[in-house]
């Protein structure tokens, strides 16, 4: 199976998707908005949406479509204690959202040494995964975001050697570089009762 690995750039003609029970081509800038157009149309013809019609169509879309490689690739488990994840949830995008919009509020940072210390943790843990693309609105919030922290440098993460960068926790959602900068006590009202499934040795846990 494969899966749409970032949605930021118009594959050439656009992303595609044939709807095998009526026929219709369904067409689309950017993955996010083909995927809005056939659930709409498939919510039209009455068509079911399975809760893993999200992995199906990325696999078969990114056949059709047959973008360039860095667009679409096999599936990157992400494990949890409830076993690996497929896909981005939106609960992870609600929790990236409301994490980025408290550090905004509360611009509590640590120091510097101390953020450079979480990320040496965050790239030995194997929930690290890459950003989900197609949200503009995340993106924007964000980059308000890591101008409060520029001041202090931006931290960057490595490109690993199958030429991803793997930015973000697989546990939350939460973009790297600015998580590892946020003081705790904004993360903990970020959660609230619904703590992630982190990594043991998370620097969250205490590590």
């Amino acid at each position: 199976m494969r899966s749409v690995r970032r949605d930021i750039e118009k594959p050439p003609g656009g992303w595609k998707y044939t709807v095998p029970e009526t026929g219709a081509l369904i067409t689309g800038d950017f993955f996010e908005v083909l995927w809005r157009r056939v659930l709409a149309h498939r919510n039209a013809n009455s068509l079911p949406i399975p809760d893993d019609y999200r992995t199906f169509l990325e696999d078969a879309a990114c056949q059709e479509t047959n973008p360039p490689g860095s667009q679409c690739g096999g599936w990157r488990g992400k494990r949890t204690a409830a076993g690996p994840i497929k896909h981005v949830m939106l609960s992870h995008i609600e929790k990236f959202l409301k994490t980025v919009w408290q550090s905004i509020l509360d611009r509590k940072f640590v120091k510097r040494e101390e953020a450079l210390r979480r990320v040496e943790i965050c790239l030995l843990c194997p929930l690290r995964t890459t950003m989900p693309g197609g949200c503009a609105g995340c993106y924007t919030m964000l980059g308000k975001a890591e101008k409060l922290l520029s001041k202090n440098g931006a931290i960057e993460i490595p490109t690993d050697g199958d030429g991803y960068k793997r930015d973000v926790c697989g546990a939350c959602g939460c973009f790297i570089p600015l998580k590892v900068a946020l003081d705790n006590s904004t993360l903990d009202k970020t959660e609230g009762n619904e703590r992630p499934a982190y990594w043991e040795n998370c620097w969250r846990n205490g590590k």
